[in-house]
């Protein structure tokens, strides 16, 4: 028997990355920044709906200590009653914005208790002087039900529709 002698194999030497290597380490790196991203949208909206219920919860009470003192529900939000007489701000509302105090509704139904358009379109707040219901008015944002779930979020209520005005 004869044998053939065997050549040895040349190996190549590498020095960088496969393609696949890299388009992994892409991938990775994508679905790092999309949760990053994701969590950093999240986080800034939080502190926004506290200071915005907050801002409500503060205006609900001015207007049910004057009906409590005077006996009617205020005509609109009075400037006298904040701190230097300066309008609370809806943190949801570009500064600029927050000139004007509140859209009182023209309606006069005592039994409006949610403005019909939620969004911060024309005005930051709305007030119904026949029955004290003060709301603060949010962005739309990319759905109804964002939309939503935002304005619920910010004054502390439970709708299940933006359509919604008369529920308490």
């Amino acid at each position: 028997m004869y044998l053939t002698p065997q050549l040895p194999i040349q190996r190549r030497q590498t020095l960088g990355f496969t393609l696949v290597e890299l388009l992994v380490v892409a991938v990775v790196l994508a679905i790092f920044a999309a949760v990053v991203t994701a969590s950093m949208v999240d986080a800034d909206k939080e502190p926004k709906i506290s200071a915005a219920h907050h801002t409500a919860k503060m205006i609900q009470k001015q207007i049910n200590q004057h009906r409590d003192t005077k006996g009617s529900w205020p005509a609109n939000v009075d400037l006298a009653w904040f701190r230097h007489s300066q309008p609370p701000v809806n943190p949801f509302v570009p500064e600029h914005l927050n000139n004007v105090l509140s859209d009182v509704d023209a309606v006069n139904d005592p039994n409006k208790w949610h403005p019909s358009g939620k969004t911060t379109q024309s005005f930051p707040f709305w007030f119904n002087p026949q029955n004290g219901a003060f709301r603060i008015r949010v962005p739309a944002q990319s759905s109804d039900a964002e939309t939503l779930a935002l304005y619920n979020a910010a004054n502390g209520v439970k709708l299940t529709a933006l359509s919604q005005v008369r529920v308490r």
